[in-house]
């Protein structure tokens, strides 16, 4: 699920206009403009141009062109860069800077070169009375691509010229509310398809033509799940009581997951804050035309606002319009969107289509049509048009139409999508989408043999590159195929996956062998269909394998004529021109030689007599949306040195791993051990993602792949994905250079645990952690004791929970800031109770609730420097310390600033673990339990939140103890409360009896 972005075409002339202001009057300063982009024809992005010899500047794309110009009335200087695949149907970021009197454009966050050039004295002054305008230039004779075509968002208007570090660290990203600048002077991030300016300019906008919110988006970060912002974000439907039971539609409140909130689909609110789980807001703030307070919730009964039990997001509460009286509000959550794509009738290959109100199938047409997205609440829109699917009565044989969607027409509107590709009714499952002969889309009876009653939904295209010359594209025309040098302007370069079947987006016809498969078959395009084995492929290291043969993928030929696809037996050299494969948006380096790698054809049985234990763990994305459900498969190769070697891709989905639950959930760290013939060092990974779902796949975020194996003594294997702030969005198939450490260490770190004996947690049932480091060569100190706050070799002490290699210098670090040295000698110990974070890793901590965190993520901080950032979690669960999960859920793993603190002492990986992200214990507590999870990741926000406020909260304190009772209450029993807070049943208990709860009740 994403937020979306703008949908501009050029057909409706769509553009946004925006008066002058005194903001934009930027004279000869230096500026920058970014934005993301996805078009094949391109067209202005920002300007004021309102003719050809008026002051102002635009920034404009072409074919492989990228062009901001400004000019004084009398002058102009332009910076152009040229021969770049901006228009390829691709998402790219683009980012163009004036500085002084130099232009520096960057794509993807790289910066390209740019032929200057003027007839007047750089930097010329752009300051105009006339309109901005976005998507467009009101000057024709200026540029002859007027109007943009194609889908933006995240547009960005800064008063400074921007660094190549921070355009490269910022642009994958959305702005957050608590992190506007004043240099950002316009800001139209398309969320929800909303024109406002969302920068504190807040200038007033005027939308021409039909501008569209589209279900697609960049790949780009969202919010940190650690907000309620997450738990209630979207569109709410407000309705009114001006008459005591009477209740009148209203407006639209939006809460988007970067923490701004839209009053109407017009009004930025200013001064917002959730305290609890009220939203409140006041008349203060210079748009704010009404103050509020709204509690949001996950289903109610109150009857003083809803005369039936609601289920659901939901908001509860009054609204005050400036000058006026208050009134009781209340509002349900408007549908979310799951996933847009084109649908194509696998029977027929031709895609979903409104034509006039009917819904047909037509060929796909070369320009991109309009798409179709599943919402939230079981319907389908077409999203040019906002209208719904809908059958016309629920029986087989009806006609099917794009209505205006009705809550009265569900059973009529709302369908199920099925793992066999079909779109059944809800209410009537037994009848399906159909295609009759006419095209036209109609009802029929569930038949899932039957291809022309089966959809596939087909969306992220990206390019497949190949290795006959450099910048070498596979392209589609019609029925044939051949590569081409990459250019812009058309999608016959660009690709749909699905499971073994590649698709041409400009016809969604299928790559296919011609005839019987062989070496100097030819291939084709061609309607695809499930069952055809010569249209099943699939990526081995950068070989392009037809799967049934064996044979693989060869480029023969000329591309300037288009080279020809044949296949053939697999190459000695992975270098050998025409045979490397590479799928991505961007293009690749290729290897040159690797030496050939055998395809796996092995049947999984493990029965040799030299095995080799593999050790292979995930780090999912801790932001929201970040995880999957959807199948994964992971080949391990040895490439680097002969003899080659593979594991063959094994299905993780259904193999043991810890901890339990989906192993690819959002903040998971999943993993998993299995065994096969040893081959050498692991250095490189193959992942082949999203094979099960005939829908829309959800956007799977990894941070860190880690491979550990039994048959090598020393270091591990690794690709980090996240030296921007966040992972890497997987596609279909991933292939990866694992990073080699070879670390022995110099000391063995242990961890230990007691019962705390100080009167602040130890009555709470809590246990006290700290670490000992044992010297391997140290005579004269053998062991070093990092106390974590506290003590260490306490009464009934557990010894060695956790132990690990690690280097002594790099701890003591981590916990003064520096290197063992002359002026920072080694000490015995480490680790005072105090409060100042001196020697305890820079997090200070007192056993209250409060500060930075508790003597478990002190202990985390230094387990973080051990190989695999090892922290308590991993422990087996019984023999984690009392209490651990309460503390993360409060603190998070490592404590507040934790990613500050790493970045001080120089260390190069930083985790992107917030200290308020508690999803990842939400995943451990539901692990086998069916309950709402954002009803438990409300209650555990509302937590946190009532610890911020309070003076020294105790950990069994009454907010501790309101939090047992709500978690009763949301449906946990016993058992699994005591696991989601690493508590006894005992201490479990005797907060369920405690009546100290009463002043902490805030819902």
């Amino acid at each position: 699920m994403n937020e979306g972005c703008y949908h501009l075409a050029d057909s409706t002339q769509a553009y946004i206009a925006l008066p002058s202001v005194d903001a934009y009057y930027l004279d000869t300063g230096d500026f920058t403009i970014e934005a993301w982009v996805k078009t094949y024809s391109g067209g202005p992005i920002l300007g004021i141009m309102a003719s050809e010899n008026s002051p102002g500047f635009y920034l404009l794309l072409n074919l492989q062109t990228i062009e901001v110009n400004t000019q004084d009335g009398t002058s102009f200087a332009r910076g152009t860069a040229s021969s770049i695949p901006i228009c390829d149907g691709m998402w790219h970021h683009i980012a163009a800077v004036r500085s002084r009197d130099d232009f520096v454009i960057y794509l993807d966050g790289e910066a390209r070169p740019v032929i200057q050039s003027t007839n007047g004295s750089p930097p010329l002054s752009i300051n105009s009375s006339d309109r901005m305008t976005l998507g467009a230039v009101d000057s024709s004779s200026s540029i002859s691509n007027q109007h943009y075509d194609g889908l933006l968002c995240e547009v960005r208007f800064w008063n400074v010229a921007r660094t190549t570090d921070e355009i490269h660290v910022h642009a994958s990203a959305r702005v957050q509310q608590s992190d506007m600048k004043n240099t950002l002077i316009g800001y139209w991030p398309g969320i929800f398809g909303i024109p406002l300016d969302f920068s504190a300019t807040r200038n007033t906008e005027t939308v021409h033509g039909q501008l569209v919110g589209s279900g697609e988006a960049p790949p780009i970060s969202a919010l940190d799940v650690g907000s309620l912002f997450y738990v209630y974000y979207g569109i709410y439907q407000l309705q009114s009581e001006t008459t005591p039971g009477i209740w009148s539609p209203a407006r639209q409140l939006a809460l988007t997951s970067t923490g701004f909130v839209v009053l109407n689909n017009s009004t930025l609110l200013e001064g917002t804050a959730f305290t609890g789980v009220r939203l409140n807001w006041s008349s203060a703030g210079t748009n704010n035309q009404s103050s509020g307070s709204l509690g949001f919730k996950i289903g109610s009964s109150n009857p003083s606002y809803w005369p039936t039990k609601q289920l659901g997001e939901l908001c509860e509460g009054s609204m005050q319009p400036n000058g006026g009286s208050s009134v009781n509000i209340r509002g349900t959550i408007m549908p979310k969107r799951i996933g847009c794509g084109i649908a194509l009738n696998v029977g027929k290959g031709l895609i979903l289509s409104n034509k006039s109100g009917s819904a047909v199938v037509v060929h796909k047409p070369s320009a991109a049509p309009g798409h179709f997205c599943l919402y939230a609440d079981a319907k389908v829109y077409d999203m040019m048009s906002n209208k719904a699917l809908q059958v016309h009565a629920a029986g087989p044989g009806h006609s099917v139409s794009f209505v205006d969607p009705d809550p009265s027409q569900d059973s009529l509107q709302q369908f199920e999508l099925n793992s066999d590709g079909n779109i059944v009714l809800k209410f009537s499952p037994t009848v399906a989408l159909g295609v009759d002969g006419s095209n036209n889309v109609v009802t029929v009876p569930l038949d899932n043999t039957n291809d022309s009653q089966r959809w596939l939904a087909l969306s992220n295209a990206e390019i497949m590159w190949n290795n006959l010359a450099e910048s070498a594209a596979l392209s589609g025309d019609g029925t044939n195929v051949a590569i081409f040098a990459k250019r812009d302007g058309s999608p016959k370069q660009s690709w749909y996956r699905f499971r073994d079947g590649f698709f041409c987006e400009d016809n969604a016809r299928a790559l296919t062998v011609n005839g019987a498969p062989g070496v100097g078959a030819t291939l084709s395009l061609a309607v695809w269909s499930p069952t055809n084995a010569n249209q099943q492929f699939r990526f081995e290291y950068d070989l392009l394998t037809h799967v049934p043969s064996g044979l693989v993928v060869l480029a023969q030929g000329n591309i300037n004529n288009g080279a020809a696809l044949v296949l053939a037996d697999q190459p000695s050299n992975t270098g050998t021109p025409g045979s490397g494969w590479v799928c991505s948006p961007f293009a690749p380096s290729f290897a040159t030689d690797r030496g050939g790698i055998q395809r796996d054809t092995s049947t999984g049985e493990e029965n040799d007599d030299i095995m080799a234990t593999f050790t292979v763990s995930f780090m999912t994305d801790s932001s929201w949306w970040s995880g999957t459900s959807d199948s994964v498969y992971l080949n391990l190769l040895h490439l680097e040195s002969r003899p080659m070697g593979q594991t063959g891709y094994k299905y993780l989905n259904n193999k043991d791993h810890t901890p339990p639950g989906n192993p690819f959930a959002t903040g998971r760290t999943a993993t998993f051990t299995y065994q096969h013939p040893s081959f050498g060092r692991v250095d490189h990974a193959y992942i082949w993602y999203g094979t099960d779902t005939w829908f829309w796949t959800s956007r799977w975020v990894c941070n860190r792949i880690e491979v550990h194996q039994s048959d090598v003594e020393y270091g591990y294997g690794y690709a980090d994905f996240t030296d921007i702030g966040h992972g890497r969005s997987m596609g279909t198939y991933e292939y990866f250079d694992l990073v080699q450490t070879y670390f022995a260490g110099d000391a063995t770190m242990c961890l230990d645990k007691a019962p705390a004996q100080d009167p602040i947690c130890g009555p709470a049932g809590m246990d006290h952690t700290w670490v000992r480091v044992v010297s391997d060569s140290n005579p004269s100190q053998r062991i070093t004791w990092f106390d974590c706050a506290g003590d260490h070799d306490s009464p009934d002490t557990t010894w060695g929970v956790i132990i690990r290699r690690c280097l002594l210098n790099d701890v003591v670090k981590m916990s003064t800031g520096q290197p063992i040295s002359s002026t920072n000698p080694l000490q015995p110990t480490y680790g005072t109770n105090t409060t100042n974070g001196v020697g305890n890793a820079n997090l200070r901590c007192d056993g209250w609730i409060n500060w930075d965190g508790q003597c478990q993520q002190i202990a985390n901080r230094y387990l973080y420097m051990t190989p695999s950032h090892t922290s308590i979690g991993d422990a087996d669960y019984n023999s984690q310390p009392s209490g651990y999960y309460l503390s993360c859920i409060a603190f998070g793993r490592y404590g507040v600033n934790f990613p500050r603190w790493c970045r001080q002492i120089g260390l190069t990986d930083v985790p992107d673990d917030a200290y308020n992200n508690v999803y990842t214990w939400l995943q451990v507590i539901l692990a086998d339990v069916t309950v709402e999870v954002k009803r438990i990741l409300s209650v555990l926000l509302t937590y946190r939140n009532a610890l911020e406020r309070r003076y020294l909260p105790k950990p069994d304190g009454p907010d501790t103890v309101h939090l047992v009772k709500r978690l009763q209450k949301e449906g946990l029993d016993i058992v699994h409360i005591c696991q989601a807070l690493s508590l006894s049943i005992d201490e479990v208990m005797k907060l369920l009896e405690s009546n100290a709860d009463v002043e902490a009740r805030v819902d």
